[in-house]
């Protein structure tokens, strides 16, 4: 049997497509160099067929066809940055959060704590140097209500820190929510593109970086399963994801998390809106804001924690300058309460707190 006169053009034609189609697939790669998410892509390709019979003895090929383009993706290295990435949230968050808790302290500054204690007692030695002088009892009066308005303006600031921890835990919840969303319908269209035959490079990059991002929120456990073949013989691939061991979404079914705001406390509590089961993140940004909003000191020492130890400060201060009562309740020594103001009035407590 002759070889066709035109097979050698057939081949080189074949060759020069399939080399335009792994020039594109190269072309795209660079021009998705900067893009979020994107995975680079390789061609596969193989010997076209049947072959030819040449002379009755000799084999021709049909020249290279491309048979897939596949994205180049790690699966274990996906795993590995998805399980780091919830603690990276966790510490980036909580970092810049002690960052804002410095600020509000003031140290170290010129117009913080220790500065405005150390204007306090320098003011007190001027005056019982010359305790008849006006002059060093307006100056005890004008650092005593600094060192007043530095503790009230720092519990302040404080409180609003610990309320705009509140609101990231309302906001990061709404985010999860949506993600959890996007990667659901994201997996229906995958699966559709798959039956009909259609690549799905572009919508498992989407999903991939939506992932990375709820990643980051909360601690996550993505798994992907065979649970049969199509028509095409394409595997059926279901993607879930579970978060601290709470199932979240399975293919394109999902579960919402809930926010309501606590009768007591004032704050959001977070919980499954099916199950009213209370929701826990395991790590990430919601982990953090949570640890800051209500951290005590047993586990992480969050915002609460330092408003109690100013409140106890401010409390053993005053009272120990007033009344000369330690927070132990012992009385080394006499107090202030006694003394006598400008005017001649007596039993004056120099500090108050509580309205006392």
């Amino acid at each position: 049997m002759m070889n066709s006169t035109f097979t050698g053009l057939y081949i080189a034609t074949s060759g020069l497509y399939t080399s335009q189609g792994a020039m594109s697939v190269a072309t795209n790669n660079t021009s998705n160099a900067n893009t979020p998410g994107y995975s680079r892509q390789t061609v596969s390709q193989s010997a076209a067929g049947p072959a030819a019979v040449y002379n009755g003895h000799s084999i021709l090929g049909n020249g290279a066809q491309i048979t897939s383009v596949d994205r180049i993706r790690d699966a274990q290295l996906d795993q590995k940055y998805w399980g780091e990435n919830g603690l990276l949230g966790e510490w980036q968050t909580k970092n810049s959060s002690l960052t804002e808790m410095e600020e509000v302290l003031g140290e170290p500054s010129d117009n913080g704590f220790s500065t405005t204690m150390n204007d306090f007692y320098s003011a007190l030695e001027s005056l019982g140097k010359n305790a008849g002088d006006d002059s060093a009892r307006t100056t005890v009066q004008a650092k005593g209500s600094a060192l007043c308005q530095y503790l009230n303006e720092t519990s302040q600031r404080l409180t609003k820190l610990r309320e705009d921890a509140n609101g990231s835990v309302k906001i990061t919840v709404s985010q999860i929510n949506s993600y959890a969303s996007q990667i659901a319908d994201l997996n229906d269209r995958i699966y559709q593109a798959k039956a009909a035959g259609t690549a799905v490079n572009d919508l498992e990059d989407q999903r991939g970086l939506l992932i990375d991002n709820l990643s980051k929120l909360v601690k996550v456990e993505v798994a992907e399963t065979t649970t049969g073949t199509q028509a095409n013989g394409t595997e059926n691939q279901t993607l879930s994801i579970s978060i601290n061991g709470q199932m979240l979404l399975n293919g394109g079914t999902t579960r919402q998390l809930t926010c309501s705001e606590n009768a007591s406390t004032g704050m959001y509590d977070i919980t499954w809106q099916d199950s009213g089961q209370a929701f826990s993140p395991g790590s990430g940004t919601l982990k953090a804001s949570l640890d800051l909003r209500d951290g005590t000191g047993a586990d992480y020492k969050g915002i609460p924690y330092y408003l109690d130890q100013l409140d106890k400060f401010a409390r053993t201060f005053a009272e120990a300058f007033n009344e000369g009562i330690f927070a132990d309740g012992s009385q080394p020594y006499p107090g202030h309460a006694g003394g006598v103001g400008s005017d001649g009035s007596t039993g004056i407590r120099f500090f108050t707190y509580d309205g006392k």
